[in-house]
């Protein structure tokens, strides 16, 4: 008898015994990878964006002050950073816990985003009773560039933040629609209040869908007869716009600044973000080059699909997913403003619904399972290696170490610099916290013979040059450490 090698049946009976299928061995290996992803390494690269530095700084002045309502930088009213408190306050917990550092202000993000997996696998789980499901779209968002890496999950920043709130309210409305259970109603609302006291208006980029959802499966009538609806709206308001009226009466002009910032500037009327404007398709383009890649190709796939079912709860559940990712989709893609992190809200309802997709979208998917798995480990490996491999574009805190402790210069040093600022201020912050003096200026005329200068770029190193004479302390790359003679 000719024996032949059959690629399906070695990865069938094989790859089995090595892949965890239970409930219990699943739910580790999923969080052992979502603390790999999330945690490893956390305090690399390190701060060199202007949000990231921002944020810091508040977390650390609302520790240090007397209000924490008041989100203030450099010891004044913070108006550019118009976001309600909520992120700030758990930042500043970390940063109680873990110290001023880089890792200190990026573990609220890189934890909730950890809890946020945790959930979805959770929630499909329990509520379809299909653990591959759960797997598979767990998988997904730990594989999913746009979710795990810069300015989402392992910054310290809010949008990783506020699309696990997102998410969350998300589905305790749509279990609430599906179910008419009046009460999750009012629990969606405090979570809804929760995400916009997270990150302000875009806390409200899911409600359109929601909306939809409601309309399309005849329930208005349902949800204006429901008093638990009312009573969620009220808490919203007190809460979410209460805030904004309290911090006015304390900080006269933050309303306009809010109105400027996050309506303004970020939806209608784009004033110092782009110069150019940036077309509708800039988020679809990049989620197809690399942020959801390559999941993004079968995506369209997955819709088709969906929208091929029959009644039932995956397919209210599928649709309502896709209502939500579709209105978050429109807004960000019509707004004038078009940041890349704009999107990272749409992760984890793209999973849901590719992880349904790769386990039940097509028959013949269930033959390939664990080769299935096995890519979805695959792929979360080069994501894993490529957030560990992320290059820092800013050299300045590598120079400051070593001046610090390899030179053992332990005088005041002024930064002169025309860029990096916010982070500039970040390290300054850090400086004071171990009873070291950093400054920083943008004008030559505040400089002054004696004064230790530090440059971080060739053009502003030339400035210098050209005004005083300089004595070079220590030089590497484009830094460089000065005395002013």
């Amino acid at each position: 008898m000719q024996n032949t090698f059959n690629i399906h049946t070695f990865v069938k009976h094989k790859m089995h015994k090595l892949i965890p299928l239970s409930y219990t061995k699943s739910v580790l290996l999923i969080a052992v990878l979502a603390a790999l992803q999330f945690f490893w390494r956390l305090d690399k690269p390190v701060i060199r964006e202007w949000d990231e530095g921002l944020y810091g700084v508040n977390a650390l002045e609302m520790l240090e002050g007397s209000n924490p309502i008041l989100v203030t930088f450099n010891g004044k009213p913070d108006f550019y950073n118009s976001k309600p408190p909520l992120g700030l306050w758990l930042m500043a917990g970390s940063i109680k816990v873990f110290g001023f550092n880089t890792f200190g202000i990026r573990f609220a993000s890189a934890f909730i985003s950890f809890l946020l997996v945790l959930f979805l696998f959770w929630f499909i789980n329990k509520t379809f009773q299909n653990l591959n499901w759960a797997l598979f779209a767990a998988l997904i968002l730990l594989g999913s560039m746009g979710f795990t890496g810069w300015h989402e999950a392992r910054s310290g920043d809010f949008d990783a933040m506020v699309a696990a709130f997102i998410f969350c309210y998300s589905i305790l409305f749509l279990k609430a629609i599906y179910k008419e259970n009046s009460k999750l109603l009012f629990y969606g609302s405090i979570v809804l209040s929760i995400a916009c006291l997270c990150k302000g208006v875009y806390g409200l980029v899911a409600v359109p869908g929601i909306l939809l959802t409601i309309i399309l499966e005849k329930k208005i009538g349902w949800l204006f007869k429901q008093y638990h609806f009312y009573l969620g709206f009220l808490f919203f308001v007190t809460t979410f716009l209460g805030y904004y009226a309290w911090r006015e009466t304390i900080n006269p002009g933050y309303l306009a600044a809010v109105l400027q910032n996050e309506v303004g500037e970020r939806i209608l009327l784009e004033t110092h973000i782009h110069k150019t404007p940036i077309p509708f398709y800039y988020h679809t383009f990049k989620l197809m080059v690399y942020r959801f890649q390559p999941f993004v190709m079968f995506l369209p796939f997955a819709v088709y699909f969906i929208f091929k079912l029959n009644k039932s709860k995956e397919s209210f559940y599928l649709k309502g997913a896709f209502y939500i990712a579709l209105g978050v989709w429109f807004i960000i893609s019509f707004s004038v403003t078009k940041l890349v992190w704009y999107d990272g809200s749409l992760y984890p309802f793209f999973a849901l619904i590719m992880g349904w997709f790769l386990t039940q979208g097509l028959p013949a998917f269930a033959k390939w399972r664990s080769a299935i798995l096995i890519s979805l480990l695959f792929i979360y490996a080069v994501v894993f290696g490529l957030n560990q491999t992320e290059k820092d574009a800013f050299t300045f805190p590598h120079f400051l170490d070593q001046v610090r402790n390899e030179k053992q210069i332990k005088a005041p040093i002024t930064v002169y610099a025309k860029s990096f600022e916010i982070p500039v201020w970040f390290y300054a912050k850090q400086e004071k916290v171990n009873d070291r003096v950093l400054l920083f200026t943008y004008e030559l005329n505040d400089l002054k013979v004696g004064q230790m200068v530090c440059t971080i770029a060739a053009e502003q190193e030339r400035e210098l040059k050209a005004k005083f004479t300089l004595r070079e302390i220590f030089k590497k790359g484009s830094d460089a450490l000065f005395v002013v003679e």
